[in-house]
């Protein structure tokens, strides 16, 4: 869990720092850009464990090529 945790705050490092000038842009409330960021975490939990299951046995300059798609 502790491993999982630090791997959805390091892919919503990106995420936090376009909520703001998006929230400026949109004119959104600060909970519409908090529930955003939120919904990302648990789409990068729940996707983790089995995309990482299905690339096991990929070479791993192919597995950080599909992973920089995101």
């Amino acid at each position: 869990m502790a491993a999982d945790l630090a791997f959805v705050l390091s892919s919503m490092a990106l995420a936090v720092l376009v909520a703001l000038p998006v929230t400026q842009a949109l004119h959104l409330s600060v909970s519409v850009a908090g529930a955003l960021l939120v919904l990302d975490g648990v789409q990068v939990m729940v996707t983790r464990s089995p995309v990482s299951r299905l690339l096991e046995g990929v070479r791993p300059t192919r597995a950080v090529a599909v992973g920089s798609a995101r």
